[in-house]
């Protein structure tokens, strides 16, 4: 049996040398093309991997798509968490400012407060 290159290269020069037109050349690639997938297997292959791929392509589109829910999800939970940071952080001081207020009235010594340990980012036990 003739190799498929070799088969190939015969049926290019038997389209070119039948009459020289561009339009058999043009066939005679397509046939070739053709029958060059057809021994060797790959057109087959070529179309399961193409199935496998547009399979892939519609999981990772749903990955995606559920990352995406995720992400809106965290950043409504930072911003609620924010909303009780701010309150928690505003209702201490005041709390602070009414206790201080009442020890003057009655005449007792301020409560000293620690100061608040200094917030950085990716420190643990400090804000994400």
């Amino acid at each position: 049996m003739a190799e498929p290159n070799a088969l190939l290269d015969g049926l290019k020069l038997a389209g070119t040398a039948v009459g020289g037109l561009s339009l058999t050349y043009i066939v005679g690639q397509f046939v070739a093309g053709l029958l060059k997938s057809w021994i060797s297997g790959i057109g087959p292959q070529e179309k399961e991997l193409r199935g496998d791929l547009a399979t892939e392509v519609k999981r990772l589109g749903v990955d995606l798509s559920a990352a995406r829910d995720e992400i809106d999800e965290l950043r409504q939970d930072i911003r609620r968490l924010s909303r009780m940071y701010l309150h928690v952080l505003t209702t201490r001081a005041e709390a602070r400012a009414a206790l201080n207020a009442l020890e003057r009235l009655q005449g007792l010594p301020l409560t000293p407060f620690t100061p608040d340990p200094p917030e950085t980012l990716n420190a643990p036990g400090g804000p994400p």
